[in-house]
């Protein structure tokens, strides 16, 4: 503190406390949003290409026997997931590194 304004004690003091919980909180919040289902369809009346989320998108393309389009869109957001955990996975550790 000593002199330090509001916002440097910010930066330098509680933000690399709290970043590692911002960001997992951030990534949990993401993954849950990749995997809504009901209250989107519920919501927003599951208008094709206008409110139509990637759980959605891969249920009609279930429905309508497209089994291959259907597996390759869940591969790229299975991809994405892993991206995401393995960039939390890199935030846990980069937080520890500099905790000590």
């Amino acid at each position: 503190m000593l002199g330090a304004s509001a916002w440097l004690i910010f930066r330098r003091v509680a933000l690399p406390s709290i970043l590692p919980a911002v960001l997992s909180g951030m990534a949990l919040g993401f993954a849950r949003a990749m995997g809504e289902f009901g209250s989107v369809v519920l919501l927003t009346g599951n208008v094709p290409f206008s409110t139509e989320v990637s759980a959605v998108y891969i249920f009609g393309l279930v429905e309508s026997s497209e089994p291959t389009s259907a597996a390759a869109v869940s591969t790229v957001l299975l991809v994405l997931a892993l991206v995401v955990l393995l960039g939390l996975d890199g935030v846990r550790r980069w937080a520890r590194r500099h905790a000590d």
